[in-house]
């Protein structure tokens, strides 16, 4: 993106997101991996735009960004690269002590 920031995801993000897609691809309908995918797109045009819009979590300098309401981004700013990383691609589901960010 010219004028947004960087997008970059931890490997530790993207496995937690192969994760949730292989669950919805075995469980549910397609409509619902698509439906996924579009909202994360959507999100992420968002956050390289202005990537302070979603609110700081519950700790400090990390962003949360909720995802159709089942998932949620983690992301920090890097301004001197002006990127974001996205750090965990949590299932809203879980227990909250799982997550590690």
């Amino acid at each position: 993106m010219e004028n947004g920031y960087k997008v970059l995801w931890t490997e530790k993000a993207l496995s937690e997101l192969e994760e949730i897609s292989n669950y919805l691809k075995n469980r549910w309908p397609d409509v619902v991996t698509v439906n996924l995918k579009e909202a994360i797109d959507f999100t992420i045009s968002l956050i390289e735009e202005n990537p302070r819009l979603y609110p700081k979590s519950e700790k400090e300098n990390i962003h949360k960004a909720v995802i159709l309401k089942y998932n949620s981004l983690y992301y920090e700013i890097d301004e001197g690269e002006k990127s974001v990383i996205i750090l965990s691609f949590f299932n809203n589901y879980k227990n909250p002590v799982d997550r590690k960010l």
